[in-house]
């Protein structure tokens, strides 16, 4: 059976933010650097070279300790991943931890008042992930990890259907 109705269903739930956020990606997808996407690809190809060599010195070891190597689960869908680090800097925010932006309050530099408009970016990432329009994936750290520590995120094909009907007409 196809599901035709389903980007409809979703875009019918969008909002504003939402959109903005949307028109963000597409920005990005056209102009952004992928700097950090790019060392995380090196340094998975290192760890693949890696987990061969400890391979190849495994098979020579027939008894008693085998050293395991560490896999690198580093997974790309070209365009329609985007780093955290690489948006962040592309829109000219600090990149640390998105969670912390739902718990602490930003002060817009220029007029000195508080804003929420960081807590609704990662609100937005939140939102779309449950609609199924992003995947996001966090970074495992050591102790409490929260799953808003998001370190890239994957534009599934839902959301690049919604992407589709966007305009370009963005003011990115």
């Amino acid at each position: 059976m196809l599901l035709w109705g389903y980007p409809c269903e979703i875009i019918q739930q969008l909002n504003a933010d939402d959109i903005s956020f949307m028109r963000l990606i597409q920005a990005f997808q056209e102009k952004g650097d992928r700097k950090y996407q790019k060392r995380a690809a090196e340094e998975a190809k290192e760890s693949a070279g890696e987990q061969k060599r400890v391979e190849e010195e495994n098979k020579e070891i027939t008894q008693g300790y085998k050293r395991r190597g560490v896999i690198d689960r580093f997974i790309s869908f070209g365009n329609n991943t985007i780093f955290w680090d690489d948006l962040a800097c592309f829109i000219g925010i600090p990149n640390n931890d998105p969670g912390m932006f739902l718990n602490q309050e930003a002060i817009e530099v220029e007029s000195g008042e508080q804003t929420y408009s960081l807590a609704y970016l990662v609100r937005v990432m939140v939102k779309l992930q449950n609609l199924g329009v992003i995947v996001c994936e966090s970074k495992m750290t050591m102790g409490v990890s929260s799953p808003l520590n998001i370190d890239r995120f994957h534009m599934t094909f839902f959301g690049q259907k919604i992407l589709s009907y966007i305009d370009d007409e963005s003011n990115v």
